[in-house]
């Protein structure tokens, strides 16, 4: 008897089996259906019952990680345009989703490692950086910018920040980099965690991109 497959989590895992066994483009169906039936991670709860959990909560959950997966199983597939288009599409509608909301949900690090990775395999190695800064930075900002929220002090960014320490973070991928400012690159990322200046505004970001 076959079961019928109902909630998002059911079809997740099928596309899990189905890329274990190398039938991307099968796996690919399971996640667009999952997609389909599933609920996304950021719709708020029930007003009239927050804290209630339902099944809906439990099983048909959407969540960005599962969301980039689409990308990477597209390049598995020997769609590597098709996968970077797509995890660029959900990246610009993370962007637009925080311009219009402040929420912090969607500065997602995951997105631009995801990106980064995708284009690393594809050797290129200076954008494949690039992105994996984006996602450093990030992963930085909202540890700071959440503890700022609660009126809590959170210091790690000085430690990421300093130049030496992202020199050595970074070593291996700007080793992949023919000709790379890695001078300039580390001085502007420096420059980048100091949060406290309010530094971390798009314009200052996109620095990165001309580097």
């Amino acid at each position: 008897m076959i079961r019928t497959m109902k909630f998002a989590n059911e079809f997740l895992k099928e596309a899990t089996r189905l890329k274990k066994e190398k039938k991307y483009l099968e796996a690919i169906k399971m996640l667009d259906k999952a997609y389909e039936v599933g609920t996304p991670g950021d719709t708020p709860p029930n007003e009239d019952n927050p804290n209630e959990i339902t099944d809906d909560i439990k099983y048909n959950i959407i969540s960005t990680d599962n969301l980039l997966r689409k990308g990477m199983y597209l390049q598995l597939a020997g769609k590597p345009k098709e996968g970077l288009k797509y995890l660029k599409n959900l990246r610009d509608t993370y962007i637009k989703k925080f311009d219009e909301t402040q929420d912090t949900y969607y500065l997602e690090p995951n997105i631009y490692l995801q990106i980064g990775r995708l284009l690393d395999k594809e050797k290129d190695y200076k954008e494949a950086l690039k992105n994996r800064a984006l996602s450093f930075l990030l992963d930085s900002f909202l540890p700071y910018f959440n503890s700022r929220k609660m009126q809590m002090k959170n210091d790690e960014h000085k430690t990421r920040g300093k130049k030496k320490f992202i020199e050595n973070y970074f070593k291996r991928y700007i080793k992949k980099v023919d000709k790379f400012n890695t001078k300039g690159f580390c001085e502007l990322m420096s420059e980048l965690h100091q949060f406290e200046k309010n530094t971390y505004k798009l314009v200052n970001i996109k620095k990165i991109e001309k580097l």
